[in-house]
């Protein structure tokens, strides 16, 4: 008999019987990768230009999607005479360019895996993330990198493979001539299935019941197009596993689930007969399919020339109900799509919520936490979570449903769910936004669904900073620090550079950071920043994880012991004691390190408006950044 399978129980079941379980082993970094080369012996710390070729190796890594250099493809001698420049130049000219595209995109959204490619082509478990093709072609075709960011991804399929004659006797259907060529076979297969399921809507009710358990068969090995796993028809077809999700558009066939073992009862006909109709249009559609994605018709050399399965059959997909995604992301009706919001401001935003106390605005209630401490995050993190106030279990959209069911399966009445996101004395204005600041409104982002969350992340100025920190991290460290006004840097060019041409700014952001001194410098210290922001002089300055950010807000004022507070942000020096420190003194005498920084950050993380500092607020991340540390130093 048919059921109706839940959405968490049918995808737990997915992943486990999944031929392309995904590995989650760690990743080796850039460097690590290197190294292998040298114990390989294929780079030779003996040579005169092992610094050199060992850069080269490190470049390849980055600007081709992870290809190793190999003396087996590689000019090793006309490498030794090439600059650094034309060696980037040349790495970034090729097709594996946009295969580190597609791995970096990866990255950026927290879900990188392994197994991308197989001989330089793409594998079925880089079609699982269609984001990350999408952005790849995209920036081939000179559009924007931030496609990424499309509300909605078509599903991207691989060539199929050849039809097997066999198919015809899984089923019990008379095979055609073997003479014929496997085309006409293959049409006359889907010709024959189709006529088999179009008799059957006609049958009586007892001969309905004796068809059953084939039909059952037929339609429950057809059903794994949409899900996964061996099955058996499919497997025999040579159709691979497509790792497709979604149901066809407007049809509900991914989700049913058909047992030919048991006999039906008679008052169920009606909806098998409605069920087997609606494998009608399904089976016309995948004769079209096997026939314009063959391999005769549908050839692959790179990346880029990946193409979706067609919209007018199957839908786009909601991003987040990828499998990987919506299974990292669910929600529960006490979380009120918290882990969804802090996923949002930690990938895009580089906003780890460290808390910092900030003043509660006037008219605060218990909505967004009553505890200041607990405000400290959520004043950011529930509105951040509102976007997603439509969606309830697996990413499904309620807005239309007077309830909303969660992950954890329970219901609750919609509007009384989302007036957790209505401002105080308010029925149509919505809290939900990326708030930076509970005083400043104008530094704050506001909308009220998925589309304008998207909007932000395309064209939001943080978003694109933290993604420049992210390729930097990408290509050394995640632990490695870098200068932020290095970062601010890189993040104009990239901003101004992207009106013109968004292919010329991505690869000249890979293209710096592939010539900048951290990326070349072997056996970095993850604690020293190597590139600092244009004109800045190392020494004196403070250190470079927060000199720009003191630069930014505070020497201005801050700048002389003789002025305001007897502090001197703009210096670092070494103080009687041995430590290093600001200048800060009081009563003319030089404070502790200790003391300094206790009361830097007293000013800085006060909820008392009159002494918090900077007087103005400043980008959360910042304040985060500069609180940390604080703290740790």
């Amino acid at each position: 008999m048919f059921q109706k399978i839940g959405f968490s129980l049918l995808f737990i079941s997915l992943l486990s019987c999944s031929p392309n379980h995904i590995s989650h082993e760690p990743h080796k970094t850039i460097e690590d990768k290197t190294d292998d080369l040298v114990d390989e012996g294929i780079l030779d710390p003996a040579e005169k230009e092992y610094e050199h070729l060992r850069w080269a190796a490190k470049a390849s890594l980055l600007l081709r999607g992870q290809t190793e250099l190999s003396p087996d493809v590689d000019d090793f001698e006309q490498l030794k005479k090439m600059s650094k420049e034309e060696i980037t130049n040349m790495y970034l000219q090729g097709e594996p360019f946009y295969k580190t595209v597609a791995d970096f995109s990866l990255y950026y959204i927290g879900f990188r895996q392994d197994n991308l490619f197989a001989e330089d082509m793409p594998t079925e478990t880089l079609l699982e993330f269609p984001q990350a093709i999408t952005s790849a072609q995209s920036l081939s075709q000179d559009r924007s990198f931030f496609e990424l960011f499309n509300l909605r991804h078509g599903l991207y399929t691989l060539p199929f493979d050849d039809f097997s004659p066999e198919a015809f006797t899984e089923i019990q259907l008379p095979p055609p001539s073997a003479t014929l060529p496997l085309s006409t076979q293959r049409d006359i297969f889907y010709d024959q299935t189709l006529l088999l399921f179009e008799k059957s809507i006609q049958l009586s009710d007892e001969e309905l019941l004796i068809e059953y358990p084939r039909l059952c068969a037929i339609s429950m090995s057809f059903q794994g197009f949409f899900t996964s796993g061996p099955i058996s028809l499919f497997r025999l077809l040579g159709i691979p596993y497509l790792n497709v999700y979604s149901p066809l558009k407007d049809q509900t066939l991914g989700f049913i689930y058909c047992d030919q073992s048991t006999t039906p009862q008679l008052a169920d006909l009606p909806f098998y007969r409605d069920f087997f109709k609606s494998f009608v249009p399904f089976l016309q559609s995948l004769k079209s399919l096997s026939r314009d994605f063959s391999k005769e018709k549908y050839q692959i050399d790179s990346l880029t020339d990946l193409q979706r399965l067609p919209e007018e059959i199957f839908e786009s997909q909601l991003t987040y109900q990828k499998f990987l995604i919506a299974t990292t992301l669910p929600n529960s009706s006490t979380n009120r799509n918290r882990r969804r919001s802090a996923y949002i401001l930690k990938h895009f935003f580089c906003d780890d919520l460290t808390p910092i106390n900030v003043e509660a605005p006037s008219g605060h209630t218990d909505v967004h936490g009553q505890n200041p401490s607990c405000y400290a995050c959520h004043y950011k993190l529930d509105p951040m979570a509102g976007f997603f106030k439509d969606l309830g279990t697996f990413f499904n959209d309620f807005s239309e449903s007077d309830t909303i069911t969660f992950d954890d399966n329970k219901t609750v009445d919609r509007k009384d769910y989302q007036k957790y996101w209505l401002k105080p004395n308010s029925n149509d204005e919505w809290n939900i936004g990326y708030i930076q600041s509970t005083q400043f409104n104008d530094l704050n982002l506001y909308g009220e669904n998925l589309e304008d969350l998207h909007q932000i992340l395309k064209t939001s100025p943080e978003v694109k900073k933290c993604f420049v920190k992210k390729a930097l991290e990408y290509a050394t460290d995640t632990s490695q620090v870098f200068d932020p006004g290095f970062i601010d840097d890189l993040t104009k060019k990239f901003i101004e550079q992207e009106q013109t041409s968004p292919r010329e700014a991505f690869k000249n952001l890979f293209r710096q950071i592939a010539l900048s001194k951290t990326f070349q410098k072997n056996n970095r210290d993850p604690d020293l920043c190597y590139d600092l922001k244009p004109g800045a002089v190392s020494k004196g300055r403070p250190p470079c994880e927060v000199a720009s950010v003191l630069e930014v807000h505070c020497v201005k004022c801050h700048n002389n012991v003789a002025g305001v507070s007897g502090l001197d942000l703009s210096r670092w020096i070494t103080l009687n004691n041995g430590t290093m420190g600001f200048p800060h003194k009081h009563n003319h005498k030089q404070l502790s390190h200790e003391e300094s920084f206790r009361l830097i950050t007293e000013r800085l993380t006060t909820t008392d408006a009159k002494k918090r500092m900077p007087p103005a607020d400043m980008n959360p991340v910042a304040r985060q950044n500069l609180y940390k540390w604080l703290q740790q130093n």
